[in-house]
């Protein structure tokens, strides 16, 4: 992963501290069509994948009741919050409430899914560099919101990349790399497709 040192400027964060945990899931129509691999080479199915995310999240959330949440989906041409609700869906809920988040994201997966287009082109990839802004922004708004209790947000992004990197998109996430380092975010690559050079950075 790209761990980036917090700001001197920050009181360093504690274990008692509150963490936020940023998912970004590659969903490219084309790329989970069947046409994925995993690391031994075999297909991999997207639900069965969505399962073990689910299994992942839940497990996250059950460390602290003061852990959040966030996933963003990166399509091609867009990225969209899967969760919270209050910017899947436009409503006023918190990232804090649901009684189960990774309920609501899968539904939210699957009505992304439905309403994906198959129309894109197979080379086409994700964009990357938007969904890491996008985590980014997210990680400042969370962290400089005021907290009652106190306490540095201790932020992190997950990746999950299945598409190829693209040079077009080199210079954008580098500036997203640099980002994360000044503000003390944590960037995690998770690749199941092709070798990315820029998570590896």
């Amino acid at each position: 992963g790209l761990h980036c040192a917090r700001s001197m400027s920050t009181a360093p964060p504690s274990e008692d501290d509150p963490s936020l945990l940023i998912v970004v899931l590659d969903v490219h129509p084309v790329l989970w069509g069947g046409k994925a691999l995993d690391a031994s080479g075999s297909s991999l199915d997207p639900s069965t994948f969505m399962e073990h995310v689910q299994l992942f999240l839940n497990a996250y959330l059950m460390l602290s009741p003061q852990n959040m949440l966030a996933v963003i989906a990166s399509k091609p041409n867009e990225c969209v919050y899967l969760y919270p609700p209050s910017l899947s869906t436009g409503t006023s809920t918190m990232s804090s409430e649901g009684s189960n988040p990774a309920s609501h994201i899968i539904e939210r997966y699957r009505h992304l899914g439905d309403s994906n287009s198959a129309t894109s082109p197979e080379g086409s990839s994700t964009n990357l560099s938007a969904a890491l802004s996008l985590a980014l922004c997210y990680a400042h708004r969370i962290g400089n919101a005021p907290r009652p209790s106190g306490g540095v947000v201790r932020s992190r992004v997950l990746a999950i990349q299945m598409g190829h990197d693209t040079s077009a998109q080199y210079i954008a996430v580098m500036n997203c790399i640099f980002s994360a380092q000044r503000q003390g975010t944590i960037v995690d690559g998770c690749v199941l497709g092709q070798p990315s050079m820029f998570l590896q950075q």
